[in-house]
């Protein structure tokens, strides 16, 4: 057995390319049982073969990326990554781009047999004849936030590119959506929409593949791309990509969100935590009236709690103060209507107590100062005195 163990170690170190010996695709992982920060989206088109044969009629032949589906590896067509924050529902990161395009004649390249009529590779001592790179655009090919709903964040892909070297070419035609939502501790992606039949289509979410899409199996050709795109992407479950949480090392010390949060002597007020939140005001809402002390403490400690991103640490109130209040309160609290962002007295007074402020249902500073201090009972009159004794203002 030990003989065994040391030959499958040592022919894994000597055959490095060897499939049964290569390191995992992370496009391929088992689920991740802890997702941490920002949410990684990808969507990649490819074509499979090592080259292709133009749309028909056109006797003309282009390169391929010559590969199969993978989150990292390889080129592609058209490439575009972004991450997405699922309290903020921000796209961050993104990055698009076109692969280069490179035009072979037909002596350079061979049709592979058993395989579909646009399937080409090339010959020994081949040579590109011209080579040229699509100039991006958010009109050919974008990645952008579409819309945010609740707990859940959508982005588009867009793709509408054409072969450079071809007047008139028809383009690569995609418009694909990611959804992410955080719920009940874990995040959930799932895909939708419409792509041309070709080339290859993969949609990626925190490494995890939501949809994979090859015209090699399903027939599809150059000829595809004529008139629209014309395969769907459909209706899936949501999938769960596994426990999520916003706590990274070091992130979330005091320094990192915002220093010492006792602006205004840490006190923070229901009442206009409420008013704040449920108006939505917004650094330009609250321009004449500046940053509020509430809510600086209250960002602050929401931070440490781990459920808000430092940077949104300030005395502004927006949808990251709701969507961050909400999530700290499905921490501590179960059941209907309990975690719908708007603050309660019982989940202020925990959030104060365990971050070091002090919590006031309503009232100025002065009077907040004096809150839960009994007021003194008046001292009783004393009686009138005649000489040495009381008067009894009862007898004549």
């Amino acid at each position: 057995m030990h003989r065994l163990i040391y030959a499958i170690i040592v022919s894994c170190a000597v055959l490095a390319q060897s499939p049964a010996c290569a390191k995992p695709d992370p496009g391929t992982a088992t689920k991740s049982p802890l997702v941490t920060g920002d949410i990684d989206i990808r969507v990649r088109t490819f074509i499979p073969s090592p080259a292709v044969s133009g749309p028909p009629l056109t006797g003309r032949y282009f390169n391929g990326d010559n590969r199969s589906f993978s989150y990292s590896s390889g080129t592609s067509k058209g490439d575009c990554s972004a991450k997405i924050r699922p309290l903020g529902g921000e796209i961050i990161g993104e990055n698009c781009r076109w692969g280069a395009t490179r035009e072979y004649t037909k002596d350079a390249i061979y049709h592979v047999e058993g395989k579909p009529w646009w399937w080409y590779d090339f010959k020994v001592g081949y040579a590109e004849k011209r080579q040229k790179t699509l100039e991006l655009t958010t009109e050919n090919l974008d990645l952008r936030s579409e819309a945010t709903s609740g707990n859940t964040v959508t982005v588009l892909f867009h793709s509408a590119g054409a072969n450079p070297l071809l007047i008139k070419s028809p383009e690569i035609n995609v418009d694909a959506r990611v959804s992410v939502k955080v719920e009940n501790g874990h995040v959930y992606a799932k895909a939708s929409g419409k792509h041309d039949c070709f080339p290859a289509i993969e949609i990626y979410a925190h490494f995890q593949p939501l949809f994979r899409w090859s015209p090699e199996d399903h027939d599809g050709g150059p000829a595809s791309l004529v008139g629209g795109p014309n395969c769907d992407i459909p209706e899936m479950n949501w999938v769960d990509l596994g426990r999520w949480t916003i706590r990274e090392p070091m992130r979330y010390s005091s320094m990192v969100c915002g220093g010492n949060p006792k602006k205004n002597g840490g006190k923070v007020f229901l009442s206009r935590l409420v008013k704040y939140i449920k108006a939505g005001y917004t650094k330009t809402s609250q321009q004449k009236a500046g940053q509020s002390a509430t809510i600086h403490n209250v960002k602050w400690a929401l931070c440490k709690e781990g459920v808000l991103f430092f940077e949104y640490v300030n005395g502004w109130a927006g949808p990251q103060l709701k969507k961050a209040y909400a999530a700290y309160q499905k921490r501590h609290y179960k059941g209907p209507g309990c975690c719908d962002g708007i603050p309660g007295w019982s989940s202020l007074t925990k959030l104060a107590k365990d971050y070091d402020f002090k919590a006031y249902k309503s009232g100025n500073h002065a009077a907040a100062d004096k809150k839960g201090k009994p007021k003194p009972k008046p001292k009783p009159k004393p009686w009138p005195r005649c000489g040495n004794r009381p008067c009894n203002p009862g007898l004549k």
